[in-house]
């Protein structure tokens, strides 16, 4: 039965979230307005996504920002 509802539910919270990103949308924006700033937050969500998994890949936490390219690889503690 979770199968069903899932998707329904997931359906559901999109189109909320349709609506209410419509919604806060001022009227006197263009389409090509809209769109631009709609591929400006998405481009900013896969730079952070991209940074995420980066991070998750060289092991480090999410939160922490990833090592700059070329820098050495953090020491293991040699506390024990």
């Amino acid at each position: 039965m979770s199968r069903t509802i899932f998707p329904a539910l997931a359906l559901a919270a999109l189109a909320a979230t349709a609506g209410v990103a419509q919604a806060q949308q001022p009227q006197g924006q263009s389409m090509e307005e809209r769109l631009r700033a709609q591929l400006r937050t998405t481009t900013t969500q896969l730079q952070q996504a991209q940074n995420e998994l980066a991070a998750l890949k060289a092991g480090q936490p999410a939160g922490k920002a990833p090592a700059a390219p070329g820098a050495a690889p953090p020491r293991p503690s040699s506390r024990r």
